[in-house]
């Protein structure tokens, strides 16, 4: 039909025009859908050869074809629309579509200067591009080992999958680690595995996390590392004042000694206050540092017992112990100091010169501190010993015991992990005797300083 006869065209138009609608309507049903667009593809053929609306019919049938998986023929078909579509003008984003599919259709194929053309040409119509093309066009110059042109690609891709944190952020922080270990760009490398294995582990913590479902937590309580850890050892806390209310009873009468202790010295201050008074005005009366430092040694002792508590019922054993020391060196302190003005000075002035924390170190030596209450009394400082070497081994410093008790290697999937216990629920009970020890030895210690005070 010449393509100068108008008159005789409108009628195929209305035709045409009816069989794309009743195929457009028929999308659910792929195979009517072929059969209307099969027939105004072929109605098409009747019109003028740039005819706008043959491009069209193509571009239908191959988007049908394509859910039929007849691959060929929708390349074909769209490779057919597409220059009547970009000679339009207005059809950019259609445009940019099919130049997609091609590139992905010819990337299966391994013919990959053509889907890197395609491509190419999709995301130069795009105002900014997709993120399928950035991962097709990077997955084609990986393949041809351009690892320079993929390299922005990823980026600015991974830039994109963080923000929508979607699946593929992984596999494609893979590449880039590859793509920086091809060009010899090390310290790229070992950025991204730093951020592969944080991926890992944020995907690990979201797995295992539970929020806390409590009206009597803030909002987001548990959602984050430090909460959840903390909401876990608390949970361990509630179940040792629960289940193990034996120990518990123990460390409640331990603390009373302590409560009693404290209540009982305001009698000692009494005693104090009244021999100023006689020479002062009430108002007027101030404690030295020098007076009442023993009773700040048995106030920070007994804190740290009840911060030791606070690690030990929630399960971080180890940690208890650096707390459990500092109760007994605040016990030794107060003994080494007692009735020894020198000492206390030399201990209060320490920050004042590097010369004076000098002579505090000297004079603080542990063997000292420890051969004071060994000379007043044997079988007690024989004790305070044993314990105060416990704790060391416990956890108060670093060492190999601990190392080779909460340290354990497991091998699964591929994978070898070293792992260190943070909370030790199976040894609650034991380090609580253990406490329960450093208390009453602590005790023992101060009571000779305060004499009748210490119940």
């Amino acid at each position: 039909m010449p393509d100068s006869d108008p008159a005789a065209i409108n009628p195929i138009f209305e035709t045409w025009a009816s069989l794309v609608e009743l195929g457009r309507h028929s999308r659910g049903d792929v195979k009517a859908a072929a059969k209307y667009f099969e027939a105004a593809y072929e109605e098409s053929r009747k019109f003028p050869t740039l005819e706008y609306r043959r491009a069209l019919s193509a571009y239908y049938l191959a988007y049908v074809r394509v859910q039929e998986d007849r691959e060929d023929n929708a390349i074909e078909l769209f490779c057919e629309a597409l220059p009547l579509m970009e000679a339009k003008g207005d059809e950019q984003k259609r445009c940019s579509d099919v130049h997609s599919l091609l590139g992905s259709f010819f990337f299966r194929k391994k013919e990959l200067e053509k889907a890197k053309s395609h491509i190419i040409s999709s995301t130069d119509l795009q105002t900014r591009a997709s993120t399928e093309n950035l991962q097709l066009l990077s997955s084609i110059f990986l393949t041809q080992d351009l690892y320079v042109d993929a390299e922005p690609l990823l980026c600015e891709l991974i830039e994109r999958l963080e923000s929508e944190n979607a699946p593929e952020l992984e596999i494609t922080l893979e590449s880039l680690r590859w793509v920086y270990n091809k060009t010899g760009n090390a310290p790229g490398e070992l950025r991204v595995k730093k951020r592969l294995l944080k991926l890992k582990e944020d995907g690990e913590f979201v797995l295992q996390n539970r929020h806390v479902q409590d009206p009597n937590r803030p909002p987001g309580w548990g959602a984050d590392k430090i909460t959840h850890f903390i909401e876990t050892a608390i949970g361990n806390q509630f179940a040792t004042f629960h289940t193990d209310r034996a120990d518990y009873q123990k460390l409640l009468e331990l603390d009373d000694r302590f409560w009693t202790a404290r209540r009982n010295f305001r009698i000692r201050m009494v005693d104090i206050v009244s021999e100023k008074n006689d020479v002062l005005p009430f108002e007027e009366i101030e404690f030295s540092a020098e007076e009442w430092i023993e009773m700040y040694f048995f106030l920070r002792a007994h804190a740290s017992l009840l911060g030791a508590i606070r690690l030990i019922t929630s399960g971080q054993i180890p940690e208890s112990h650096m707390l459990l020391r500092g109760c007994l060196e605040n016990a030794l302190y107060a003994h080494y100091v007692k009735n020894e003005d020198e000492r206390k000075r030399t201990w209060l002035n320490r920050n004042t010169s590097p010369e004076a924390a000098l002579a505090c170190r000297k004079a603080f030596m542990n063997v000292k501190v420890e051969s004071c209450l060994s000379d007043a009394d044997s079988a007690l400082g024989i004790k305070a010993k044993k314990l105060y070497d416990e704790t060391i081994d416990s956890g108060a410093h670093p060492n190999v015991q601990v190392f080779l008790r909460d340290t354990f290697q497991k091998n699964t999937d591929g994978q070898i992990n070293l792992m260190v216990a943070y909370l030790n629920p199976d040894r609650i009970s034991e380090t609580i005797e253990f406490a329960v020890d450093v208390g009453r030895c602590t005790l023992s210690i101060f009571a000779p300083i305060f004499p009748g005070l210490i119940d």
